[in-house]
């Protein structure tokens, strides 16, 4: 309980998480950008389902490529690890 209760303390002082570098990934910007929007110390100045996912759409592709790039290259690797062969 009592971790909970320093969350809830330093996020109602408006600290929040460190958000990593995005090393100029335009992708990794948006999120973190939408991430930092999110946690506004304001409610009223969230934005709100329709709008993040209106801002994230074109990341939305990019995510979705690597997503399936990675299933194709990693679930052969799967499959042989744990089929036994």
């Amino acid at each position: 309980m009592k971790e909970a209760e320093d969350i809830e303390f330093h996020v109602r002082g408006g600290k929040r998480e460190e958000i990593p570098d995005s090393n100029g990934d335009p992708n990794l910007e948006l999120l973190s950008k939408m991430v930092q929007l999110c946690w506004s110390q304001n409610p009223n100045d969230r934005p709100t389902f329709k709008q993040i996912d209106q801002k994230l759409s074109p990341a939305k592709t990019f995510w979705t490529n690597l997503l399936i790039f990675t299933l194709v290259l990693l679930f052969p690797l799967y499959l042989v690890k744990f089929s036994g062969e």
